[in-house]
């Protein structure tokens, strides 16, 4: 959820180096030019400005979506595994066919089956596509236009 204002709880993730601000102050401190957003719209987290987002950062961004048996693909895994812009959507690939039980926005599911060696765990705990894989899809998504 996108922390606003009028919002009660702010994003998820907040650096060490905010440890301990309240949403109030954060938001205050975002629109003075100290602090900014960084992450996936509705899925961002807080970083002192000039602070380069490290691959934990962007993890806890989507900290709340990781579980078993999800695979971060496309530009999501690439955006985790090496930064840069962040996705405008995460995509997230299942072996089950059943729905979420929750609806996430701005999340793209995908029922997918995937071999061992085309998925790989990021800090031991995040499945995201390999960079092979990764690579593929995006490829084939650009051919396909």
């Amino acid at each position: 959820m996108r922390f606003d204002a009028g919002m009660r709880t702010p994003p998820a993730h907040v650096h060490p180096a905010l440890a301990g601000l309240g949403p109030l102050e954060l938001e205050v401190m975002r629109r003075d030019g100290e602090v900014q957003r960084y992450g996936p719209p509705g899925y961002e987290c807080w970083l002192p400005i000039g602070v380069a987002p490290s691959r934990a950062d962007r993890i806890a961004c989507l900290g709340g979506l990781v579980r078993p048996g999800r695979v971060f693909t496309h530009e999501t895994a690439a955006w985790l595994r090496a930064g840069g812009p962040a996705p405008a959507r995460i995509r997230i690939a299942r072996a089950s066919g059943r729905r979420p039980a929750v609806e996430a926005p701005l999340v793209e599911w995908a029922f997918r089956r995937l071999g061992p060696d085309d998925v790989e765990l990021l800090d031991g705990a995040v499945a995201v596509t390999s960079a092979a894989r990764t690579t593929a899809d995006l490829a084939a998504e650009r051919r396909a236009g």
